[in-house]
């Protein structure tokens, strides 16, 4: 498991690295179907939300707004977002 502890120096008044470890238990490039969950993959289109906002203030149920983007993008599977994502809007 990679690790690394970092110290500060009071006398010196500097941080160094004490003990560095680079191996890691796990994948450095996951699958795109993963990726897809990690905040800095996700892109949300400020139009597209704007819809899903309106939808929502309309009270229009969760699972219409995610049939019409899903006629949008052209399917579920290519969504730029979760579907908790727009839930928790």
């Amino acid at each position: 498991m990679a690790f690394m502890k970092v110290k500060w120096n009071i006398k010196k008044g500097y941080w160094f690295f004490e003990r560095i470890r680079l191996e890691h238990s796990h994948s450095l490039h996951p699958s795109p179907s993963l990726t897809q969950y990690m905040k800095a993959h996700k892109e949300k289109d400020p139009t597209i939300m704007g819809i899903v906002d309106q939808m929502q203030r309309c009270d229009v149920p969760l699972n219409a707004t995610v049939n019409v983007l899903s006629d949008i993008y052209g399917g579920r599977q290519n969504f730029t977002f979760t579907e908790m994502d727009l839930k928790n809007r």
